[in-house]
């Protein structure tokens, strides 16, 4: 978004801003610079903020409370049972 807005605003050689290229420029132009400069900060700041507040806002949206589990049938239930006391009993020698 930054680089988007830089190279929008400030004037480029070849299509690209280059900001190692603007140390090199005289004083008075990097003054006329500044607001440029400013006003790419400012939207990226900006458009980040948003971004941001409509994330928190869906997140309030999301469940506070972890859900209960579903009631398993009356029938589910007695087969659990009757599995967990075949497994606990002890295996017989069929020879």
């Amino acid at each position: 978004m930054l680089t988007y807005q830089l190279s929008t605003l400030l004037p480029s050689a070849g299509g690209q801003f280059n900001l190692g290229a603007a140390r090199d420029l005289p004083p008075a132009v990097r003054a006329a610079m500044h607001p440029a400069l400013g006003e790419a900060f400012s939207h990226t700041f900006l458009y980040s903020f948003a971004i941001s507040a409509l994330t928190f806002v869906a997140a309030l949206f999301l469940p506070r409370k972890k859900p209960q589990a579903a009631a398993e049938p009356e029938a589910t239930l007695q087969n659990n049972r009757n599995k967990e006391a075949r497994a606990l009993t002890p295996a017989r020698d069929l020879r």
